[in-house]
């Protein structure tokens, strides 16, 4: 989620995009900027957003991350992350097995 009047938002689009590359293909990025978007259609379909830039992970319809990054080292190793659990479920899938806690 980002805003216009956001200057950390506007320095860390351009690295978000760039992120792309870190990921598999099937995963899909998109940029809601808060201030051209319905804020109550936001909110009801994917929570309260309190502060900006903040980047919401969804797999299978599901959030798995939630953070606040204006920082690229910070995006980064959160985007590692996301492609590293991304990796283990679809490992799991083909294996059959399931993850436990």
């Amino acid at each position: 989620f980002t805003s216009r009047m956001c200057g950390a938002c506007q320095m860390i689009r351009g690295k978000y995009v760039g992120m792309k590359n870190f990921l598999p293909d099937d995963v899909l990025f998109a940029v809601v900027d808060l201030e051209l978007s319905d804020r109550a259609i936001c909110t009801n379909a994917l929570g309260q957003i309190a502060f900006v830039p903040a980047f919401q992970v969804y797999c299978e319809g599901d959030r798995v991350d939630y953070f606040l990054a204006s920082h690229e080292s910070t995006l980064k190793e959160r985007i590692e992350k996301v492609n590293t659990e991304l990796q283990k479920k679809k490992q799991q899938a083909r294996s059959g097995t399931r993850q436990t806690s």
